[in-house]
């Protein structure tokens, strides 16, 4: 990549970051809709799609319903096993 493409990059997340900032949604949509136009939309999807994943797990594990979610994942799995009859009797 060169330099004037990474900084479009920059500029392309600022300004996303900026609208989801002011109205609360966007910046997948904003983001992908600008890169296109400098790169092929396989590769712009990827560059959008990382840093969602990665805040996604992030905030995943540091909020305050960490516990909850664990404890939820475990009750769907069990009831999961229990409706397929693979639990023993």
């Amino acid at each position: 990549m060169t330099h004037t493409l990474l900084i479009f990059i920059a500029a392309v997340f600022l300004l996303a970051g900026f609208v989801k900032g002011v109205i609360g949604l966007g910046l997948p949509t904003v983001s992908m809709g600008l890169l296109a136009v400098a790169m092929a939309p396989a590769h712009a999807l990827a560059i959008v799609i990382v840093p969602g994943i990665l805040t996604n797990i992030w905030q995943t594990f540091a909020g305050p319903y960490f516990l909850s979610i664990v404890n939820g994942c475990g009750r769907c799995c069990w009831d999961w096993r229990s409706a397929s009859g693979s639990m023993p009797a």
